[in-house]
């Protein structure tokens, strides 16, 4: 199995910009500091994020040996504090101004103060679902793109936040590998679907906000792949909480009215792009 570079770990610079939302000035939602009931709301900022190569964002384009991305306008990462309780709690969204390999992800965030642990999730949710895969790059890039990435407030001086890290590094949580089906001659094969199963895949995952919700698959509950059209090359998004050691991938492929099946051994580690030749024998 060919490791190859893969830029899927987005990389930001950060400027964080935040004004109270006492000023009036058009960019922030102004409200009054106390609810009806008395209660005190949360301080509201402005958090603007300048980001550059938007690895990690959903246009994902396929080029040589490197899996690349692009910002696109509108892509939104939601941002979670955590409390006094060590739980997550929402505290705003940054939507992305421009796209490009460069953009600006700009939003607001309430209930922070210096010392607050922030959570960055893209897209806008914690929740990992890797079914319904159709083996394509064009299909990863709309709905199986998940990264996240932690920093920490330091200060907030003049209505500017400072974090703990200059640059926040998006982890990608799953690994996209391009699986070449071939039969005993090594001689391509077109499937019509494609299933697989390791131990440690899970199709469903959300972390960390709601305990770790997870559901793995079985050898009679593999992940399935159907593409439009029956293929040998197989495009695929692998979420595997086997993280320290190589594992056996079972392959069980359809094609027409036979069935194939083989094994791969390999340790794909989340966030890198791989590709592999995988030889099935005719049961």
């Amino acid at each position: 199995m060919n490791r190859k570079r893969y830029i899927w770990g987005l990389v930001v610079l950060i400027m964080l910009v935040a004004t109270a939302c006492s000023t009036g000035n058009g960019d922030l939602p102004v409200s009054p500091p106390f609810s009806d009931s008395g209660e005190e709301l949360p301080k509201r900022y402005m958090l603007t994020v300048n980001a550059t190569q938007g690895n990690a964002t959903r246009a994902l384009v396929l080029d040589g040996d490197e899996l690349k991305a692009m910002w696109k306008r509108g892509e939104q990462v939601k941002v979670y504090r955590k409390d006094n309780n060590n739980l997550w709690q929402e505290a705003g969204v940054l939507t992305a101004q421009s796209d490009g390999p460069g953009t600006v992800l700009s939003g607001v965030v309430s209930d922070v103060g210096v010392g607050t642990q922030l959570l960055f999730c893209f897209p806008e949710s914690n929740h990992e679902d890797y079914s319904g895969q159709d083996g394509t790059i064009a299909t990863i890039a709309t709905q199986y793109d998940f990264a996240m990435t932690q920093a920490s407030v330091v200060s907030i001086d003049d209505g500017a936040v400072t974090l703990d890290q200059a640059t926040l590094n998006f982890q990608n949580q799953a690994s996209v590998t391009c699986f070449n089906l071939t039969d005993g001659s090594s001689l391509p094969l077109s499937a019509g679907t494609l299933k697989i199963y390791a131990d440690g895949l899970c199709e469903q995952y959300d972390e960390p906000v709601d305990d770790n919700v997870q559901y793995c698959n079985t050898p009679e509950h593999p992940l399935v792949l159907t593409p439009a059209e029956p293929t040998s090359v197989y495009y695929v998004v692998l979420r595997n909480t086997n993280t320290s050691m190589s594992t056996t991938y079972h392959f069980t492929a359809v094609v027409g009215d036979d069935i194939y099946t083989g094994t791969k051994k390999a340790l794909l580690e989340a966030g890198n792009y791989y590709s592999a030749t995988v030889k099935l024998t005719k049961q």
